[in-house]
């Protein structure tokens, strides 16, 4: 008994071919996941510190603290690592925008 393994459907020649528009289907969807991906990376600093407000906003005891005390927190851990603390979490945050994106802009693509 052998063993089938799923193989992805083979991209058409006319996936690259460049239609009316002046766009292939390819140079279309690499835009598209592009623009996803820059604007992911220019938000992650806003998501990196509002998740280290939401970390801070309970003592180790589960307690809410003042929300002025987390915020100050997060504001200690930008200031000390900003770089660090900005794309933290980026990673994943791209890989989730390539398996939500890729679909979505496939099914507009009509590919």
């Amino acid at each position: 008994m052998s063993l089938k393994t799923a193989q992805a459907p083979p991209v058409t020649d006319g996936y690259f071919v460049v239609k009316k528009s002046g766009l292939s289907q390819f140079q279309a969807m690499t835009a598209y996941l592009g623009g996803s991906a820059f604007q992911t990376i220019m938000d992650n600093p806003v998501t990196a510190y509002r998740q280290l407000v939401q970390q801070y906003a309970k003592d180790a005891s589960g307690n809410v603290v003042d929300p002025r005390v987390a915020q100050a927190e997060a504001q200690a851990v930008f200031r000390a690592h900003p770089v660090q603390a900005s794309l933290s979490g980026v990673g994943p945050r791209l890989i989730g925008v390539g398996f939500k994106r890729i679909p979505k802009f496939g099914i507009l693509l009509g590919i």
